[in-house]
């Protein structure tokens, strides 16, 4: 199989983020600094808060709950998928579950959570992962039941036992959504830190902007906006390097 090469930092994209500055910029300068601190500022802003171990907790407090989160609910989403598109029976038992699941928003039970779980650590992770697990199961799930049945009944036609066929056989051939559906819901879990931390957290980027709301400090929230994003796309840089070094190997070859 023809892997497909992961897209790289071109000339156009950094045009793109250039391009994308300078509006910003022309934007400060219009409404005024109060409304809307330029980049210039919120660069400034940034130097300044690198010197404060509190800038660099909240940074890691964040970066903790979202991989955490994250990783549990990849593990469970993978072994749910393959085992739900393995079994036609019970994905069909799970189907209505996960759909009606699929279309609360993680947020939606964290008050809920609360009242079981208290504010700690484990309703972070709990709630990033549940979101993440749904979106990895689903997607494995349907790629799990595209595999082409030829295949199968080739490998017991030769032989294979249920072990050799689930490792030489259908984990190669789902690989590929694999390793998309993991790295898609890595998107998920950024986008899910934010709230989780607003309604359930004393640290972390979430609150760092909740509180600049309260105070009326713009130039810190759109910091911690833009701190989340450096976030995630560092994460993601992660994500396909590591899956360039490991993933690619489990995939079918032709």
């Amino acid at each position: 199989m023809k892997t497909r090469k992961v897209t790289r930092w071109k000339p156009a994209a950094l045009l793109g983020s250039l391009a994308f500055a300078v509006l910003w910029q022309l934007a400060a300068w219009i409404s005024g600094p109060a409304f809307l601190p330029g980049p210039v500022a919120v660069i400034k802003l940034f130097f300044v808060q690198l010197t404060t171990p509190g800038y660099l907790g909240t940074v890691l407090a964040s970066y903790q709950r979202v991989l955490v989160g994250w990783g549990i609910g990849s593990l469970v989403g993978m072994v749910g998928g393959i085992l739900m598109g393995r079994y036609a029976s019970l994905g069909q038992f799970l189907y209505s579950p996960i759909q009606f699941f699929r279309v609360i928003p993680a947020i939606a039970i964290v008050p809920i959570l609360v009242i079981w779980l208290g504010v700690g650590e484990t309703i972070k992770y709990v709630i990033i992962g549940y979101g993440v697990a749904l979106v990895v199961a689903v997607n494995i799930a349907d790629a799990v039941q595209r595999v082409a049945q030829v295949r199968l009944q080739a490998a017991r036609s030769m032989g294979a036992g249920p072990i050799r066929i689930f490792w030489g056989v259908l984990v190669p051939s789902v690989m590929p959504e694999v390793l998309k559906g993991v790295r898609g819901s890595l998107a998920f879990a950024f986008m899910s830190i934010v709230g989780i931390e607003t309604l359930a957290a004393q640290d972390g980027v979430g609150k760092m902007i909740w509180n600049a709301r309260v105070l009326h400090q713009t130039d810190v929230a759109i910091l911690g906006i833009v701190t989340l994003g450096l976030m995630g796309v560092l994460a993601d840089l992660l994500v396909q390097a590591l899956f360039r070094l490991f993933g690619y190997r489990f995939m079918m070859r032709r």
